[in-house]
């Protein structure tokens, strides 16, 4: 008899031991949608057009309609006297989702059949300035944040120095040279 309530009292025992671990344990569950739609990456030049401090006009400026999406802006101009200015404004556009920042700006000078190298003081010729801002005269720098659904206005100028000695004016007579400007950007991370 002693053995049979001994059982009872382990059984007893395991039955109170289960019903409390029962009690003491909880089951959670998260379940959750998320949707991801319309997430896109849009930037592009539009509306290039030469401003009102241009003296000469470019024989082509790549269109640049906002339908065009242009990644790519080319011009031909001739300057041909000292003090000729050619400049245009164009805007980068983030027609995305997501915001953009500049990871790079490169820009190059090629005269004649010369290298293409980095633009500086040292290789640009001393009968030219060119320069390349946001319209508000601002220079362009890496990590330079460009917003969702937003744009910012590029000026692009090139001028024929006023006031050349006889060397330069000969330095620069007949001279073909090409500039260009890369700007890369990437997703913004915040």
């Amino acid at each position: 008899m002693r053995n049979n309530k001994a059982m009872i009292a382990i059984i007893g025992l395991l039955l109170l031991i289960s019903i409390g671990y029962t009690l003491l344990t909880s089951n959670l569950s998260i379940n959750g949608t998320t949707k991801i739609d319309g997430v896109r990456w849009d930037v592009f030049f539009a509306d290039a057009h030469e401003t009102t401090n241009t003296t000469v006009y470019a024989d082509y400026l790549t269109p640049t309609p906002y339908s065009a999406k242009v990644r790519e802006i080319r011009y031909d101009v001739s300057l041909n006297n000292p003090g000729d200015v050619f400049e245009f404004s164009v805007d980068i556009v983030n027609d995305g989702t997501l915001d953009a920042m500049l990871d790079s700006k490169i820009s190059t000078i090629k005269i004649g059949d010369g290298p293409e190298t980095m633009i500086s003081p040292s290789t640009l010729p001393s009968y030219l300035n060119y320069s390349i801002t946001y319209s508000d005269g601002t220079e362009i720098q890496p990590d330079d944040l460009l917003k969702a659904d937003k744009k910012k206005n590029i000026i692009v100028r090139v001028e024929y120095k006023n006031n050349l000695t006889g060397e330069q004016i000969a330095e620069a007579t007949g001279k073909t040279i090409t500039f260009k400007l890369e700007l890369n950007y990437k997703q913004a991370i915040h």
